[in-house]
């Protein structure tokens, strides 16, 4: 199997037919498959920048969001939703957005259980199961990690708060069980199989600071390019071998997720890996040799042939039978693939 890739948005000095200009400078940060087309969330200097990209690679701009920073986004069943800072307030936000790119604004409280005011301690985080649901933190020390579900234009926390310190991270996502949650506090790592049920929690130690909550797993980088995934409703657990780049003897892997492509099912793997930040003094991604990979998985965690994708990217999302990948920087806003 190889695979054929296509970039998206080429500048028109080199013949691409694009509908009209690209947003103005910003930065590629989240991608969302929502029905038939991939919705890419920019973050622009002052403002969140939406567009959609169906699977030829056509780009339709849709009105800016009211957000002034992007820290998550779902597909919600008849859009998306979108959490971030609000314009203005600053408020840790959801903005749920439709088909036509119209938006609704629906602000978080900010408040300890105490009911005194205290800063935001982690932004917004989206997971869509049954229901649109919210995670974020509110305070520094203690910090409170509230959860709610979104409706109706509205908010509505549920049980208590989780507990921790100087909140460093925070993932959620939906399992097939209920909603997992993933954080890093000032006391190390811990994870809630489903919030809806506090009693239980996942092992920590299986997790550091690399790991990846998403479509319900966990997934650590491990050394000699390995990866451990750890699924948050069964507890199982499987290790990934994954092939060495071609400066295999400095590289290290710095990032696994996988994408899943709604309609059919299909799984993929991307990951990334990275050669001498630390000895070029390069921060993490922006070194000489940061790569990005992607390889189809099967339901049993076996590996399909790997490929690497044209330019270092961190944007993802799966579209009928391709790949979208939006690189960090370069001279086009993104690449589609197809294995063959």
């Amino acid at each position: 199997m190889t695979w054929d890739w296509k970039p998206i948005g080429l500048p028109t000095s080199q013949g691409a037919a694009l509908p009209g200009p690209l947003p103005h400078a910003g930065t590629p940060r989240i991608a969302v498959t929502s029905g038939v087309v991939v919705h890419l969330l920019v973050q622009g200097p002052e403002q969140v920048q939406h567009l959609t990209i169906d699977r030829n690679g056509t780009l339709q701009p849709l009105p800016d969001l009211p957000l002034r920073t992007l820290s998550s986004a779902v597909a919600d069943g008849s859009g998306v939703a979108v959490g971030g800072a609000a314009i203005g307030d600053h408020r840790p936000s959801v903005c749920r957005v439709d088909g036509s790119g119209e938006s609704e604004l629906i602000a978080l409280p900010t408040t300890l259980e105490s009911g005194d005011a205290a800063p935001v301690g982690a932004w917004p985080r989206l997971a869509f199961g049954e229901d649109l649901w919210v995670s974020w933190a509110v305070g520094r020390e203690p910090a409170e990690i509230w959860q709610a579900t979104v409706s109706q234009g509205d908010a509505h926390t549920i049980g208590q708060p989780l507990s921790a310190r100087f909140v460093l991270d925070l993932q959620v996502s939906a399992t097939a069980v209920g909603v997992a949650v993933l954080w890093q506090d000032a006391d190390g790592i811990h994870a809630r199989q489903d919030v809806n049920r506090p009693g239980e929690s996942a092992t920590a130690p299986v997790f550091s600071s690399k790991s990846r909550l998403v479509n319900g797993v966990v997934l650590t980088p491990r050394p000699a390019f390995g990866i451990e995934v750890f699924e948050m409703d069964s507890v199982a657990r499987h290790q990934l071998q994954l092939p060495a780049p071609p400066e295999a003897g400095n590289a290290q892997i710095i990032w696994a997720e996988t994408v899943v492509e709604s309609a059919s099912g299909s799984t993929y793997l991307v990951w990334a890996t990275e050669t001498g930040s630390e000895d070029l003094g390069d921060p993490p991604g922006l070194s000489a040799q940061s790569r990005s990979w992607v390889a189809l998985i099967d339901g049993s965690w076996r590996l399909g042939p790997t490929a690497e994708i044209p330019a270092f990217s961190q944007c993802f999302a799966a579209l009928v039978d391709r790949v979208f990948a939006f690189p960090v920087t370069g001279p086009v806003l993104g690449w589609w693939g197809i294995p063959t």
